[in-house]
């Protein structure tokens, strides 16, 4: 709530304490990464994959109480179904960045309770892919069957890369870094991985 409540108050409608907003923007985005890039070296691709349940159970039923919960709330309101919807869908999301960087300062990542987060963050960001794709269907607007199937198809195709890179590329390029003994040429390959594989999400248009 601190973080939202400084944001409101330093934003051009708020104080007007900030006015460059795309620059801001790409600054957050750039931060959200490397917070999810050193979150993401504390867990490991077989640790995802026990939480499949928890994934599955409880971050499904997550976002379908909460969905339904708010939808209605917004129908009684006033707003139109597909209005209602959409606002269910949106707050089902939460933050997987804040909590992620919260969770682990207060030593919380790795109890029950931490796991389930977890979980359930993991179906929120899956959901969130299915949700961007939904939006313009509630809005009203014509979706072409084309390019719904190549943004599912470069999504794949980007999945597919990052795997195969990761089990063979990566590990080639930091073992001939790791050689030269120089920790500043190690941090600056790691960041320049991280982002590279951003920058290609971005040209595929994710």
């Amino acid at each position: 709530m601190g973080f939202l409540l400084a944001g409101i108050l330093a934003e051009p409608f708020g104080f007007g304490l900030i006015q460059e907003i795309k620059n801001i923007e790409v600054l957050a985005e750039i931060g959200v990464l490397l917070l999810l890039f050193t979150i993401g070296i504390e867990f490991s691709l077989s640790d995802l994959l026990k939480l499949k349940r928890i994934v599955l159970l409880g971050g499904g039923l997550q976002v379908f109480m909460t969905s339904i919960i708010v939808g209605f709330i917004f129908v009684w309101l006033g707003y139109s179904p597909k209005a209602a919807v959409f606002m269910g869908l949106i707050v089902t999301l939460s933050s997987t960045a804040i909590v992620l960087k919260l969770m682990p300062e207060k030593g919380e990542i790795y109890s029950v309770h931490g796991r389930i987060a977890l979980g359930i963050l993991i179906f929120q960001e899956i959901a969130a892919v299915f949700i961007i794709i939904l939006a313009p269907l509630l809005a009203g607007e014509a979706v072409v069957g084309s390019a719904l199937f190549n943004l599912i198809f470069r999504g794949i195709g980007l999945v597919l890369f990052t795997l195969i890179s990761a089990r063979y590329v990566v590990p080639f390029l930091l073992y001939q870094v790791a050689k030269t003994r120089n920790n500043e040429l190690s941090l600056l390959s790691i960041v320049t991985i991280g982002l590279s594989v951003a920058w290609i999400s971005y040209l595929a248009g994710l």
